[in-house]
């Protein structure tokens, strides 16, 4: 089973208990059948995650930068934002 990391608390899970996040026309929609096209972000099903607006800040910014960088840059920069927290 393929595992995912919330943006917010870091916690690893396996993708089926995360709620995913994609950017559809510039805005943040959560995919809850995971069937969306494009990059996914996720979070956990929890009122501290969802709650935490630097958290969705995150999220969003994670899919801009997955929507407009190429796979090089994307790398990274995720790991210049791992190594940063």
């Amino acid at each position: 089973m393929p595992f995912r990391t919330c943006l917010v608390c870091r916690k690893e899970s396996e993708k089926k208990e995360l709620l995913r996040f994609v950017l559809e026309n510039g805005e943040v929609v959560m995919d809850s059948k995971a069937v969306k096209p494009g990059r996914g972000a996720y979070l956990c099903n929890t009122k501290r995650c969802l709650e935490d607006r630097s958290g969705m800040a995150r999220v969003k910014g994670i899919l801009e930068l997955g929507s407009r960088a190429t796979k090089g840059e994307r790398k990274k920069l995720l790991r210049l934002r791992d190594s940063t927290t």
